[in-house]
């Protein structure tokens, strides 16, 4: 999946993190697939206070129907 297999190493990085704070991927082509892999090592994060996933594809559908008619109404 598009953009899974880099948030998935972000997400690795995660893991063992104690420092970084605050964490900017938008516009970063994250995925489903990658987002998931970024959530699972959120509960063991202490450190991260800001996750900023704007703009990216998650659950979200090509953008061009009407709100409510694409395919994750």
């Amino acid at each position: 999946a598009y953009g899974g297999a880099g948030a998935a190493a972000i997400g690795e990085a995660l893991r063992d993190n104690a420092v970084l704070r605050e964490l900017y991927l938008g516009c970063s082509s994250v995925d489903d697939v990658g987002a998931a892999a970024i959530g699972r090592v959120l509960p063991s994060n202490a450190a991260l206070t800001i996750l900023d996933l704007g703009y990216n594809r998650i659950g979200m559908d090509d953008g061009w129907q009407a709100c409510g008619a694409g395919v994750n109404r």
